[in-house]
């Protein structure tokens, strides 16, 4: 399992890293929230340890906004602040943890966080296969992370821009233009799959830019 734990104290950090290799997963940590963001944006984590208190924004900032892209990975949050079911219910979290935990617990948690997502992807597979009352396939509205190629189209000077789609889903997308003009706000992608969407904006991170479909 490839883990990302989001933690700002570098002595708990590598305490959880230790444990989680011992038990033969996978883990990187980011020290606050953008930088989590950064990463769950470009790489596929099957599991994310999140802390609340984070010296620039807050874990619940941090979660809302990776479940606004679509993303669907279990989140767990380490922390005494969150600790009954309907807390967790209510930001869509699958595990909590209360620091300071030990090895053993943490493994209780990820693998109960294991059992559920093999039963829901089991589920999903069975529900993608099924037909409609119209006899169509039902559509899969899973997030794919395949990096495809784009068009930014927008009206400064007739001006077109090569882009990559880092990853994409029914509502939106995660864009990296390949030139370093000035994107506005709103504008066309043409994804080279022959989809095209009305987008804007919502965040911006270096080279990297989130992006929602206003005609989803």
């Amino acid at each position: 399992m490839r883990v990302l734990q989001v933690e700002d104290d570098a002595t708990a950090a590598k305490s959880v890293e230790l444990m989680l290799r011992a038990q033969g997963h996978a883990c990187e940590t980011a020290d606050c929230g953008e930088e989590a963001l950064r990463l769950v944006q470009e790489k596929d984590y099957d599991l994310i340890l999140l802390d609340i208190m984070l010296p620039d924004i807050d874990g619940y900032e941090v979660l809302k906004r990776i479940q606004g892209w679509g993303i669907e990975t279990p989140v767990m949050i380490q922390s005494g602040l969150v600790g009954n079911d309907t807390d967790r219910g209510a930001f869509g979290m699958a595990e909590s943890l209360a620091k300071p935990y030990g090895s053993k617990e943490l493994q209780q948690r990820i693998e109960a966080i294991t059992s559920r997502e093999a039963v829901a992807g089991e589920d999903a597979g069975k529900a993608g296969n099924a037909k409609t009352d119209s006899g169509g396939e039902r559509r899969d509205t899973r997030r794919t992370r395949t990096i495809k190629s784009g068009l930014i189209a927008f009206n400064q000077n007739q001006c077109d821009m090569d882009c990559l789609v880092l990853s994409l889903s029914d509502d939106g997308a995660a864009l990296q233009p390949l030139d370093c003009l000035n994107i506005p706000d709103a504008f066309v992608l043409k994804i080279k799959d022959g989809s095209v969407h009305e987008c804007q904006v919502c965040w911006r991170h270096g080279n990297k830019l989130g992006v929602r479909f206003v005609d989803a």
